[in-house]
Formats: C-alpha cells, sequence, structure tokens
C-alpha cells in the first residue's frame, strides 16, 4: 500500500492530503542528496527529475525523521 502510495504521488495521481503525512514514516540520512533512485532510459538531455516528483521528494524530505537522534549527536 505505501508503495502505491508514492508511485500515485511521484506520478501526480493523487492529491498532496493522500501523501503529505507519508514523510513522517520515512528516515532519512542527514545529507539526503538529490533524493529519489530513478531507474529506466533517460534521454540524455533530460536527467531531471519531472517537476511533480520533485514537488513530492522536497515534501516528504522535510516530514521525514532523522536518521540520528538528537541523543546520539552528543
Amino acid at each position: 500500500m505505501l508503495a502505491a502510495i508514492l508511485r500515485r504521488a511521484l506520478n501526480d495521481r493523487l492529491q498532496p492530503p493522500g501523501w503529505k503525512d507519508f514523510g513522517g514514516l520515512l528516515i532519512r540520512h542527514h545529507n539526503p542528496g538529490n533524493g529519489i533512485v530513478q531507474l529506466g532510459i533517460l534521454p540524455e538531455d533530460d536527467n531531471r527529475m519531472p517537476s511533480d516528483a520533485e514537488k513530492v521528494c522536497l515534501i516528504l524530505d522535510k516530514k521525514a525523521k532523522s536518521m540520528i537522534t538528537e541523543r546520539n549527536r552528543r
């Protein structure tokens, strides 16, 4: 079910109220990089993430929990 929610969000087939809290289930590294691994063959001149998917990644990253807790940072 979670994979279906993420797929529909990234394909702009699910409105934000249906996926915005999904980020709270994610754990992110302190230096997340570009966010999502994209599989498949893309034309050489089109290596950017689609804008809908980029928007989803940014919102999910803001809600994701940090991999390192405050207690472990000391």
